[in-house]
């Protein structure tokens, strides 16, 4: 059966808080429908380069965690660390232990018909690596479970140091139930806390070395149940002029980029945004 192929060179994305994106390319792209990839027609793929490539893959990382928070911030109300007492680097083993916490959760939310709805993303934590030499994992989510609650209980008041945040913290939500595997912590979320807000609580821990460290490994781990944009493709060029007129007294170019035509910018996360 011959694959059918849909060729595209921009697309409209809609997020759920009702922003709209216009991301255009240099290139055709070429959107293979049984697979659901994505080519372009030009040679910018073509990096062979370890820095590039990390550096590629933590800009992916860091504009799909941005999707996942701006359609579902009104919906998460917690950030949680979890972290490992022994050793564990083994990104597989992290990853069996991770999904029995969830499990757990999942069993007690289901008898009262709630969901859990997660963002998580993993770590290695460098302090314990430059005093052990391993790279030791530990987990930071955005989670919709509220502290206070029977998954996040009030505790008699702590103070200690904390590695990942690398200060002492004063906290009354720790060592929360079903993770029996080491220490954790959580922290309410600001009702006010925006997606750049709690984009901050991720990016701090993307680095290149961090992102090698999880190499072809997933570094995202979400619930299914989060909501995600809505995207329209375009396909013809005409059209794509009428959109950018239609829009011109609200675009808003976010990124500097000089094109021969105003609105062609690069594929690499260079987008308009309707203010």
């Amino acid at each position: 059966m011959e694959e059918k192929n849909n060729k595209y060179i921009a697309k409209v994305i809609m997020s759920e808080n009702g922003r709209v994106k216009i991301r255009c390319y240099h290139n055709w792209i070429q959107q293979c429908s049984s697979t659901g990839n994505s080519v372009s027609s030009g040679s910018r793929h073509n990096v062979s380069n370890p820095e590039q490539i990390a550096e590629r893959s933590i800009k992916r990382t860091r504009s799909r965690i941005y999707e996942l928070i701006e359609n579902n911030m009104f919906d998460m109300h917690s950030f949680i660390t979890l972290t490992f007492k022994d050793e564990i680097s083994d990104y597989y083993q992290a990853h069996y232990y991770l999904q029995n916490y969830f499990r757990r959760i999942k069993y007690h939310m289901k008898k009262t018909g709630q969901e859990f709805r997660y963002i998580c993303v993993p770590e290695i934590q460098e302090e314990r690596s430059k005093k052990y030499g391993t790279d030791v994992i530990h987990y930071n989510l955005l989670t919709n479970l509220k502290v206070g609650s029977f998954f996040i209980p009030k505790r008699e008041r702590r103070t200690q140091y904390s590695h990942t945040k690398e200060r002492w913290i004063t906290s009354y939500y720790y060592d929360l139930p079903f993770w029996k595997y080491g220490y954790s912590t959580a922290e309410a979320l600001n009702k006010n806390s925006s997606t750049g807000g709690l984009m901050y609580y991720f990016s701090k821990y993307m680095s290149k070395s961090n992102n090698l460290s999880f190499f072809n490994k997933r570094k995202i781990l979400h619930s299914n149940n989060l909501k995600s944009n809505v995207v329209e493709y375009i396909s013809d060029i005409r059209e794509l002029e009428e959109i950018m007129a239609d829009y011109e007294p609200f675009l808003q170019n976010i990124y500097s980029y000089e094109s021969q035509k105003p609105y062609i910018v690069s594929f690499d996360d260079y987008e308009y945004q309707i203010r």
